[in-house]
């Protein structure tokens, strides 16, 4: 793809406040197949032409599906990811539709990916904390909610007392 970016082939994706952005594609879909033909043919500015053209929504539904401060990188990679699957597009079919379904499946894999990266911190974390260490030892719940029974060490001595028998005591 030669480096084209949604930055540098001119998208808006700074936000909703971008100001337009978007290349003039007829409404009828003729102008995107189009675009999408050249495309096929190894015109890379005419790829540029539909990330100008719909790089301002691809950022807002990341926005909106949640990828928060990724979203720039969300709609980057289902740029990316769309030009590569673009010999399988469906000659005739709408583009929007199909890119907007490759934003959300970028965004819900970043969104999964990021809430991994967390949960693995917080375990990871909370294994390291000294407050945690020791717990299990001193009768904290087990795994599966049971409490341990403290160690004879840990009873008192007269618990402890075993009966003697002493010999001839019959």
């Amino acid at each position: 793809m030669r480096g084209l970016s949604v930055a540098s082939a001119g998208g808006q994706c700074a936000g909703p406040a971008g100001g337009g952005g978007g290349a003039a594609i007829s409404g009828d879909g003729a102008g995107e197949a189009r675009l999408v033909a050249r495309v096929r043919n190894g015109e890379t500015e005419a790829y540029a032409e539909l990330v100008r053209a719909h790089a301002e929504t691809a950022h807002r539904l990341a926005l909106l599906l949640g990828a928060g401060a990724e979203a720039k990188n969300v709609v980057q990679n289902a740029f990316i990811t769309a030009y590569r699957a673009l010999g399988g597009f469906r000659a005739g079919a709408a583009f929007r539709p199909w890119l907007l379904r490759i934003v959300a499946d970028e965004t819900k894999d970043t969104v999964r990916a990021a809430a991994r990266r967390r949960a693995a911190t917080s375990t990871a974390g909370a294994r390291r904390d000294p407050r945690h260490a020791g717990a299990r030892a001193s009768g904290s719940r087990t795994r599966r909610g049971f409490r341990q029974r403290p160690a004879a060490t840990d009873r008192p001595p007269l618990s402890r007392a075993q009966p003697t028998v002493s010999p001839g005591a019959g």
